[in-house]
């Protein structure tokens, strides 16, 4: 079986990263709830759109974090019996970052590391045959839910988007899933 996951907000956490930073930098003062809430418009990231663009294309921001211990181990885990690949929409500018990233960090498959053209990564799903994809985007889900196995992860962004899709807290909840393990 093929199995993807998008980095930033499932694997990495880039969302804890920028708001590290943004804490540091520019005083902010909003908890990180508050800060990626989808329903904060008014003081929260949806009120930052057009600094996103930096944002994403700063190296640091997309390799300081260490990823979690038992994420790594489960995904060497399944790669015994699958084939992983890594799809996320991350600038081509920081493409050598991440892929250092998941080196060092030891995860398997980094040779499969994709930053897809199509919006939805729908493209890239057919491609690669990924039969069980997991991302943290309700919009990429939703245009995924027919074509794959998707699940949702649970993030402040997507609370508004979440009916009709399944969802799951942590990647490690998949441990259950027959097929997978």
């Amino acid at each position: 079986m093929n199995v993807g996951f998008d980095l930033d907000g499932v694997l990495y956490r880039w969302h804890q990263s920028l708001y590290t930073y943004l804490v540091v930098h520019e005083n902010l003062p909003l908890s990180y709830e508050s800060f990626w809430s989808d329903t904060n418009t008014e003081s929260g990231y949806l009120s930052r759109q057009p600094e996103f663009y930096s944002w994403t294309r700063m190296p640091d921001l997309v390799s300081n974090m260490m990823p979690k211990r038992n994420h790594v181990d489960f995904l060497n885990r399944i790669a015994k019996k699958h084939t992983i690949y890594y799809l996320t929409h991350r600038p081509e500018e920081v493409r050598f970052s991440t892929k250092t990233w998941l080196e060092k960090s030891k995860f398997p498959f980094v040779e499969n590391l994709v930053f897809p053209e199509s919006q939805n990564k729908d493209y890239e799903i057919r491609k690669y045959e990924i039969d069980l994809y997991v991302d943290d985007r309700d919009r990429i889900v939703r245009a995924l839910d027919k074509l794959t196995n998707v699940y949702l992860v649970k993030q402040p962004w997507n609370t508004t988007g979440r009916e009709g899709l399944k969802c799951i807290s942590d990647v490690l909840e998949l441990e259950s899933l027959e097929d997978l393990t």
